[in-house]
């Protein structure tokens, strides 16, 4: 036909139309070229890492690889020999990057492969592969990861004021920032101002929350690292204050029935641990009246919060210290009228009996107030020997004895 619509092609083609008389010699027309561009294929790049921030903004170079992309437009020319070739296919390579997930991106290149350097911080790249006005295709991206210098190190707590054998509070820091976010800890110790370090163990957590009491005033710090920097921050002090000397006084005895004042030092208030021959518990001098041997024990503590402690063993003699006379003389004078007892007044809780030569019962009283008169049952006893047994509530001990009565 005079017109000619080509079929489907899938490659560059020559057309040309040859038109042939009856009788005359045939005429070729000139030829012309239809160039398929093809879909494109193999848009790969590669060599997504991480790098160490740039000392002063620069860095040894690093190339990000590109496939060589398949497709676009292919070409046939014609040598001087008159045959037909197929030239390479051609595409065009446009490099971007971006640092905010290409909301925005920059043209860096338009080679199958890209040269990378001076960067600062985590950048995004892929290549787009252009054939023609008809295929424009975009690769994967790779990301190369700036590991910038440690920013924000930084302990928040304050420092802090312990007695000695206390346990610090927890010691809170921050989250440092370098554009990656992933960080090794490790908290450290110094028990001379800062002179020498160790670490601590186990302590490499964001915070540090001490297991242990320091023995002496000490200063804490915590290192942060990343893949490529080392960073250290501040340190706080833990101001370790001495426990007060308190002293309960020198161990002593006392006889039962007898009270002592006990006498702590060395603070600014006391507390006693809860006893019942307590006269007080708050006062640095209590009065105490043990019937057994009994150890107290009291907490004294300083201007400054310290609380220290110690102890006084206060033993106890159970037997008791009574003297009784010898010879009474109930004449009603004055002198010697009654059974006395000394010191019986220690002793209130107690009880009397009174024998007779042959042990008949003549008297008897609970709590003696050194009032028998020498009589029983209204009656004046005898001159004679009588002989006496005293119990006391506070001991099982019993006091025996004997005594005169001149009735004469």
């Amino acid at each position: 036909t005079e017109n000619l619509e080509p079929a489907r092609i899938r490659q560059s083609t020559f057309y040309r139309r040859l038109v042939e008389g009856a009788e005359c010699n045939p005429d070729t027309s000139n030829a012309i070229l239809i160039n398929v561009i093809n879909d494109i294929g193999n848009n790969i790049i590669r060599d997504t890492r991480e790098v160490c921030a740039p000392a002063q903004n620069s860095f040894t170079s690093l190339s990000l690889t590109g496939s060589q992309a398949t497709g676009g437009e292919t070409f046939l020319t014609v040598n001087s020999a008159g045959a037909t070739v197929f030239s390479s296919a051609t595409v065009r390579y446009v490099w971007q990057s971006t640092t905010d997930g290409f909301r925005n991106v920059r043209a860096e290149g338009s080679s199958q492969s890209l040269t990378v350097a001076n960067l600062s911080r985590t950048t995004q790249y892929r290549r787009i592969v252009e054939a023609g006005n008809c295929f424009a295709t975009a690769s994967n991206v790779v990301t190369i990861t700036v590991v910038e210098q440690i920013r924000g190190n930084n302990i928040t707590s304050n420092s802090q004021t312990i007695c000695f054998g206390q346990i610090p509070k927890m010691i809170f820091a921050t989250v440092p920032t370098d554009g990656v976010g992933l960080f090794l800890y490790q908290w450290q110790i110094s028990r001379n101002a800062g002179k020498n370090w160790s670490n601590i163990t186990n302590a490499i957590n964001q915070h540090y929350e001490p297991l242990s009491a320091p023995d002496t005033t000490s200063l804490f710090r915590r290192i942060a690292r990343n893949t490529c920097f080392t960073d250290t921050s501040f340190a706080i002090n833990v101001n370790v204050l001495p426990l007060p000397k308190i002293d309960a006084g020198k161990d002593t005895i006392i006889n039962v029935g007898q009270s002592i004042r006990l006498q702590a030092t060395g603070g600014v208030s006391y507390r006693w641990l809860a006893d019942s021959t307590l006269s007080d518990t708050l006062s640095s001098r209590p009065l105490v009246k043990p019937r057994v041997a009994t150890r107290y024990i009291v907490i004294g503590t300083d201007s400054r919060g310290c609380s220290n402690r110690d102890t006084v063993l206060v033993r106890v003699n159970d037997i008791p210290i009574t003297k009784a006379v010898e010879i009474i003389t109930p004449n009603g004078d004055g002198l010697n009228d009654f059974f006395h007892i000394q010191n019986l007044e220690l002793y209130p809780d107690n009880t009397l009996i009174i024998f007779n030569r042959w042990g008949k019962q003549i008297y008897q009283q609970v709590n003696y107030k050194n009032d028998f008169n020498g009589t029983s049952e209204g009656k004046l006893l005898p001159t004679g020997v009588y002989f006496y047994l005293m119990k006391f509530k506070v001991t099982e001990r019993v006091v025996k004895g004997s005594f005169t009565i001149l009735s004469e």
